[in-house]
C-alpha cells in the first residue's frame, strides 16, 4: 500500500495499558533479589497478573511460580483484578506445595 501511495480507512487500534509501569521504575520500589544467588527451590517466588481479553471484557489470571525451577505453583482466574485474586492464588500454592514458612499470604 505504501508503494502505491494508498492509505487505509481503518484506524490502527492502540493497546491501552491497564497499569502505569513507570511507577515500577521508581527508586521507591527496589529490587529485593538483586544481590541474591538463587540456589534452591522456594527461595524466591514470583507472581504475575495477566489480563485475557474475552467477549465479555477482560479476565485476570494470577500465577505464582518458583524462580529456581520455573514451575507454576498455582494460578487463579477471576473477572476482576483485586487483592483477593492474589491472596487466593497464594493460599492455593501453600495448600498444594510444601512452601516453607516466610511465604505467608497474610504478611
Amino acid at each position: 500500500m505504501e508503494r502505491h501511495k494508498l492509505k487505509s480507512s481503518h484506524c490502527r487500534r492502540r493497546q491501552r495499558s491497564l497499569t502505569d509501569s513507570r511507577k515500577a521504575r521508581d527508586d521507591r520500589y527496589e529490587n529485593l533479589t538483586n544481590d541474591v544467588t538463587i540456589e534452591r527451590p522456594f527461595q524466591v517466588l514470583s507472581s504475575d497478573i495477566i489480563y485475557i481479553r474475552s467477549g465479555e471484557g477482560f479476565d485476570y489470571l494470577c500465577q505464582i511460580s518458583d524462580v529456581h525451577t520455573n514451575t507454576v505453583l498455582a494460578q487463579c482466574q477471576q473477572e476482576r483484578m483485586t487483592k483477593a485474586l492474589v491472596t487466593q492464588t497464594m493460599k492455593s500454592a501453600k495448600r498444594r506445595w510444601n512452601i516453607p514458612k516466610g511465604c505467608d499470604p497474610a504478611q
